[in-house]
């Protein structure tokens, strides 16, 4: 299946896909940049991310359903991350690349979805990744995101999660991450 071009806020995307996640960065207040940059790897091959999100450092690619294709993806992550200099993945200097997948709905044990429609987000790092979103910071105000094993602001290093705490210990961080997924009608692609 092929992906429809879509204009959304006088930016050109590859899918529609692409556009509701911008659009979903619209309505979060986090800041995007689309395609703004290619690399090339190691092995000669190019690589151009979807999008850069200046406040979280962070580069993301989006795929949609089904879609495995993320070998590119994994090696842009690990020749970033080499050439980083980073300790380890708490160092907040370390680059963060993020996957989006297609948004989806929570599913209870019945395999019946609830709840409303969210974007998936994992960080793709050397030897795994984990579950992470996008939150804003109590001290900085920077929308940014936060992942299990760094959860510190990557703007201004403010600790988000105390000892013993978990997700829903983050307050305002929450409102944030758990922001309804809005897919975008034909009407608003102009």
């Amino acid at each position: 299946m092929r992906a429809i071009p879509t204009t959304y806020g006088g930016v050109q995307f590859r899918s529609r896909l692409e556009a509701s996640v911008a659009a979903h960065f619209d309505k979060i207040g986090l800041r995007w940049d689309y395609e703004p940059e290619g690399f090339e790897l190691s092995d000669g091959t190019r690589y151009l991310p979807d999008f850069y999100l200046p406040q979280a450092r962070a580069w993301l690619e989006v795929k949609g359903e089904h879609n495995e294709r993320v070998d590119k993806v994994e090696r842009f992550a690990a020749e970033l991350w080499a050439d980083s200099g980073a300790s380890d993945t708490y160092d907040l200097s370390a680059p963060m690349v993020l996957l989006a997948n297609a948004p989806t709905y929570d599913v209870d044990h019945n395999g019946r979805r609830y709840g409303e429609l969210h974007l998936g987000v994992t960080m793709v790092t050397q030897g795994g990744g984990g579950s992470c979103g996008f939150a804003k910071c109590d001290r900085c105000g920077a929308i940014t995101a936060i992942a299990f094993f760094q959860p510190n602001c990557r703007n201004c290093g403010m600790p988000q999660i105390g000892e013993g705490e978990t997700w829903n210990g983050w307050h305002s961080w929450m409102d944030v991450y758990m922001t309804p997924f809005t897919r975008l009608r034909s009407e608003a692609y102009r």
